[in-house]
């Protein structure tokens, strides 16, 4: 809530960005995880889909997940909570962007897609930046017939059934939005996925998991910002000032 913990793309930890903005401002800060954020956008969207239990997958440079349970975020004792891309899928695995090996993201982030299309190996340095152009053009070569690049999308396939099978086995089955540009690839990763999930406990009921694809996720991710602004001032504002007037001449006034 206060300070970004850790992530994959600097070295620096424990960065205090709320204190920071809050003395350049002067006005209340909070730290949320993007995914997290993506999560609360896809509730007030589709609130039908997204009510008590459902999960969100960023599918892009990095994996990602925003986890709701029985409605309520879930988030971890010191952390965000919901490090899905970095649960390991094969120990000493393909390198991953955050130095260690086998995780999930390690073979279905955008920069392993791309370096298992590439047949670069599972030692190459993750490339630092995959544009978006070339995630689309990759995704068409993989439709066109079986090679490098198709073989790479049921990797992240299996990589992704096989963590989130181990987490419907926690959970049970939930809904699923696949968010971000490799979600536009969704048509080449599905085979994969499902068949990992349902050779996991989380597959008893494997059919009956759907999934949604969104594109792009950082309008998801501006929205769940913006709905968690204005539900900070509706509590710690409004609310609180009504209460504090309530009872004046028997009526509560606002």
């Amino acid at each position: 809530a206060r300070a970004m913990l850790w992530s994959p793309i600097t070295p620096h930890t424990d960065i205090a960005f709320a204190d920071i903005f809050e003395d350049e401002f002067g006005i209340p800060a909070i730290m949320e995880n993007d995914c997290n954020m993506m999560a609360v956008a896809l509730r007030w969207r589709d609130p039908d889909r997204y009510r008590d239990d459902f999960i969100a997958i960023l599918l892009s440079h990095g994996i990602g997940m925003g986890l709701v349970l029985k409605g309520e975020l879930f988030t971890g004792t010191h952390s965000s909570g919901g490090e899905f891309g970095h649960m390991i899928h094969r120990p000493n695995g393909a390198l991953c962007r955050c130095g260690r090996r086998g995780c999930v993201e390690a073979y279905a982030g955008n920069y392993a897609i791309w370096r298992n299309a590439r047949q670069m190996g599972e030692d190459a340095e993750p490339v630092a930046d995959v544009s978006d152009a070339d995630m689309r053009a990759l995704a068409a070569a993989a439709r066109e017939g079986d090679g490098p690049e198709r073989e790479a999308y049921r990797k992240a396939g299996e990589a992704l059934g096989y963590g989130l099978g181990s987490l419907f086995a926690l959970i049970d089955p939930a809904p699923v939005a696949m968010v971000g540009v490799s979600a536009a690839a969704f048509d080449l990763i599905e085979p994969a996925l499902r068949q990992a999930i349902a050779q996991t406990a989380g597959g008893q009921h494997s059919k009956s998991i759907s999934f949604d694809t969104e594109p792009n996720e950082l309008p998801l991710i501006r929205e769940g910002c913006a709905m968690r602004a204005l539900i900070f001032v509706d509590q710690e504002i409004f609310a609180p000032g009504v209460q504090a007037r309530s009872g004046f001449g028997g009526k509560n006034v606002a």
